[in-house]
């Protein structure tokens, strides 16, 4: 991580707390803080480096859970109720993933990824994905966790693709064939 980021994530990471603390919106300092913790296309030059970036996301990624969900990241108002909208469709890749066809999945994900993730990245967001997936359900937020499941099934499908030193693609199909179950449950 370039010492300019470094500054940057915890200078957003102080401001979200003191909005915070405040009674202002502070989700979307929180996520871009974590953006420059865990910047897209470059891989840790140490092992002691990632797990500093990943526990730095970690702690952030628990603020953020307890930033109150109705308030919008533009205003400090309630935000408004939602419409009742047609859904949009399944993405394609999603019903492959469904269909346990993991592997045409994650080939339909790879233009989206740029192949810029490598060494973990990919295990890491879906991890962090699912730990909040596991917290909305625990806490009774269905389509919060939903949500989060299928963020944690992408991430795991683009895993396959570029699996960490010593994983395989397999592994990555592991993951996401856990969460399908988890999202059986929901």
């Amino acid at each position: 991580m370039l010492i300019d980021e470094v500054e940057q994530a915890r200078e957003l990471e102080e401001a979200a707390d003191a909005a915070v603390a405040a009674g202002r919106p502070a989700r979307a300092m929180y996520v871009q803080a974590q953006v420059l913790i865990t910047p897209n296309g470059r891989n840790s030059n140490t092992r002691e480096e990632y797990d500093r970036r990943m526990e730095w996301f970690s702690r952030i990624q628990d603020k953020l859970y307890a930033v109150p969900a109705e308030y919008d990241v533009v205003s400090s108002q309630p935000a408004p109720p939602r419409q009742h909208a047609e859904a949009p469709p399944e993405p394609a890749w999603r019903k492959l993933a469904a269909e346990r066809r993991f592997a045409e999945a994650a080939e339909l994900l790879r233009p989206s990824s740029n192949g810029l993730g490598g060494m973990g990245y990919y295990a890491a967001q879906g991890y962090a994905a699912e730990e909040m997936a596991s917290q909305a359900a625990s806490n009774g937020d269905a389509a919060m966790a939903r949500t989060n499941f299928e963020r944690a099934l992408e991430f795991y499908l683009l895993y396959s693709l570029y699996p960490a030193r010593g994983d395989s693609e397999e592994y990555g199909y592991e993951l996401a064939e856990a969460v399908l179950e988890k999202l059986k449950r929901l």
